[in-house]
């Protein structure tokens, strides 16, 4: 019998593809253990396949330089049953758990952790869970406010967290988590006293999107030494500047080849950081140098972006060897585009950037191959109401509204993108996305009440929350998947350094609004809550600048109950204004605008005697830019907006006003969605009244499935039917 030395044997593993390495590995013992101890093979292997299938690794394996063959080969492994899993519909294991709390916030860490933020009007908690554990809650600690948005900043050095937190004002806080004197600790670094929904988070750098209220520009922080820099945007000057100016919402940002770079609501805008520390001690304006506008490959009235998300942790290079970003999200009439970002040089050696593409996925690009008679397809994601990235950037999770008889109101959907990127000048275009794959239903809660998500695509997890108090977490990998220590999911360990935060309930800084919470839900408006809230609406015009049609005097308005509200909107969007209608106008405000601003009512226009309500307008604020909203009689039907072309800092001209208030003029036309802080809220209200309903009707919920979540389209439709 002819043996071959080892190291021919190596030689000729190398020569061999996947499935032939697998086929010979279970022929004698001999071969199992040459090859599953060849690290120079399976390093090979996984190169190959990572290019061929588009893999997504993930971003905490372990040093390839100290792994093993055996962590080498179950990174691989795990990639490629991820990406069979996200190819179809496939099923996985769900696990449950139920707080007595809202879910307003969760987080996936290192591959291991979970971070679910809850509250309600007494606590407000931060509990870590521990996916290694079958899901066990480690600690629990506790903050003045409840956690709205939060974004983490994990690398070697550290696991920090920027959360916005809804107290009386807005503010940033700054986290750290780690291990503590051998237990998990959180520690608090920082508190950035008016600051809200932190974008990015790198370092010393944090981008956050509104501050005092202000979302007109996003603000560049170094918050270890309290600098700030307004983020100018340019505008194109052929270009609409009303649609621009009110509507400059910063959507998501990143740091990229020392450019800051940040989505708005329909452009790119990019600002030269490499000389940031060089500005002068008291300046505090960094204005962009390039800016695209995203035009997705055509003009439309609601092409705005309203969610996106940059690729990170990669530096990711296009086929001819430039620096590339990729970007993908959602717009506002709900469908997903893709785009990319080229660095090249000029022959001076200068700088050239280069929007390779932007574009809207389509029925195409959701077919296998773009063979359109694919049985397998699923429906293109037209009605995406959410879209979160997953942590390696392979993969989207989007949350859609499914319209078959026999399917669930509200879905998820995964889809794969290989993210090839031709920029060549006689190719310039990205890879098609591929089929969308359905997550199973079974085991998941309402989705209607989703108030935060989040998916580690390359370590097979999904995280979500409820209003409701209930937390899924879904896996897609088998137990043992990886390999022991493959990937680096331990948390740093701290200094003691006594700020730790409480383990123990603090007091609540909510506003005004929640000491009456009872009353509000019961549909009742306290005379001592509108002193309070109305006592907030300043500054103030001076008598003789405010036009004579228009008063401030809201004691006498009697509409005003539907201009209370928080300007965090924790809690109001399961609020069924069908039934009351308090805080209806301004809630509908945020919802049509998207804005990450405080929303102040500024003034109201008197209604001349024997005049309806149709004639009802309300003049509002965020910061500096000014909107008038149009009251309809029918309190079913949607408001309507209209932006100003003069700031809260103008004196009015009273012709002027009064001619962009008449006639119902509306330069905010087909703007009006469901984005912004709300997400999925007027889904939430209509459940809710539909469970009001059967409450009320016990004879009808006795013949129905006593689990909602199982309920299809057809059902829900059956009971909207009897609500109308």
């Amino acid at each position: 019998m002819l043996i071959l030395h080892e190291d021919i044997l190596a030689r000729i593993f190398l020569l061999l593809t996947l499935k032939e390495v697998v086929a010979l590995r279970r022929v004698s013992r001999h071969l199992q253990h040459l090859i599953s101890n060849d690290k120079i093979l399976w390093e090979h292997i996984l190169g190959c396949e990572v290019s061929a299938r588009s893999l997504s690794l993930h971003p905490n394996r372990i040093d390839t330089r100290t792994a093993s063959a055996a962590q080498v080969e179950s990174w691989l492994r795990s990639a490629i049953v991820l990406r069979h899993s996200y190819s179809r519909t496939t099923r996985s294991t769900k696990s449950r758990l139920k707080l007595d709390q809202g879910i307003t916030w969760v987080r996936i860490a290192r591959a291991r952790w979970c971070i679910v933020a809850s509250s309600d009007v007494q606590q407000s908690r931060l509990s870590v869970y521990d996916f290694a554990t079958n899901i066990k809650c480690c600690e629990v600690f506790y903050l003045s406010g409840p956690v709205l948005a939060g974004i983490v900043d994990d690398t070697d050095s550290g696991l920090r967290m920027a959360l916005t937190v809804g107290s009386v004002k807005p503010q940033v806080v700054v986290l750290e988590l780690g291990i503590v004197d051998g237990r998990i600790g959180i520690q608090h670094l920082a508190t950035l006293e008016g600051y809200a929904f932190a974008i990015h988070f790198s370092g010393d750098h944090i981008v956050c999107a509104a501050k005092d209220g202000d979302d007109s520009h996003p603000r560049l922080l170094n918050w270890r030494y309290c600098r700030d820099w307004r983020l100018i945007p340019r505008v194109s000057e052929d270009e609409f500047q009303m649609e621009i100016q009110a509507h400059v919402n910063a959507i998501a940002s990143t740091e990229w080849e020392d450019f800051i770079v940040v989505i708005t609501n329909k452009s790119l805008q990019l600002f030269d950081a490499t000389n940031l520390d060089g500005l002068l001690p008291d300046s505090d304006i960094l204005k962009a140098t390039t800016f695209f506008i995203l035009e997705f490959g055509s003009r439309g009235d609601r092409n705005f972006v309203e969610e996106a998300s940059f690729e990170i942790k990669t530096n990711r290079r296009a086929r001819s060897g430039n620096p590339l970003l990729l970007f993908t999200g959602r717009r506002r009439d709900l469908h997903s585009f893709t785009g990319a970002l080229l660095l090249e040089k000029g022959e001076g050696g200068e700088r050239k950037l280069r929007l390779v593409e932007a574009r809207v996925a389509n029925y195409y690009d959701f077919t296998r191959n773009g063979d359109e008679s694919d049985s397998t397809l699923c429906s293109p994601l037209s009605v995406a109401m959410r879209s979160t990235v997953g942590h390696s950037y392979g993969h989207v999770l989007q949350v859609v509204q499914s319209e078959g008889p026999e399917d669930r109101p509200v879905e998820l959907l995964i889809v794969s993108w290989s993210k090839g990127v031709f920029d060549y000048p006689d190719e310039q275009r990205l890879s098609n996305l591929i089929v969308p794959a359905k997550v199973d239903n079974d085991g998941l809660p309402m989705l209607d009440f989703l108030t935060s998500i989040d998916f580690d695509d390359a370590a097979g997890l999904i995280a979500m929350g409820t209003s409701r108090g209930d937390v899924c977490f879904i896996r897609f990998l088998p137990d043992n998947s990886w390999a022991t220590d493959a990937l680096e999911t331990s948390l740093p360990k701290l200094q003691n350094n006594g700020s730790t935060i409480s383990k123990t309930p603090l007091p609540m800084e909510l506003e005004e609004y929640y000491g009456y919470l009872q009353d509000v839900q019961a549909g009742t408006m306290p005379e001592a809550l509108v002193a309070k809230v109305v006592g907030t609406w300043r500054p103030r015009y001076e008598r003789g600048v405010l036009a004579p049609e228009w008063s401030q005097d809201w004691t006498n308005y009697d509409h005003i109950e539907e201009w209370i509200s928080p300007w965090s909107g924790w809690l109001v969007s399961t609020f069924s204004f069908e039934k009351i209608q308090i805080g209806r106008g301004i809630v509908q405000t945020y919802r049509a605008l998207g804005t990450k601003g405080i929303i102040v009512p500024v003034a109201y226009r008197v209604t001349p005697p024997g005049r309806s309500k149709d004639n009802e307008q309300i003049l509002l604020r965020i910061g500096k830019r000014l909107y008038v909203v149009y009251v309809p009689n029918d309190e079913a039907e949607e408001i309507d907006i209209a932006a100003l072309p003069v700031n809260f800092d103008n004196a009015f001209n009273s012709r002027m006003l009064k001619e962009f208030c008449s006639g119902g003029i509306n330069w905010l036309q087909y703007w009006v969605g469901d984005g912004g802080r709300f997400g999925l809220g007027r889904s939430a209200e209509v459940a809710e009244e539909i469970f009001d309903f059967l409450k009320a009707h016990p004879q009808v919920s006795s013949t129905m499935e006593p689990e909602p979540e199982k309920w299809t389209n057809s059902v829900w439709d059956s009971l909207r039917d009897m609500l109308d």
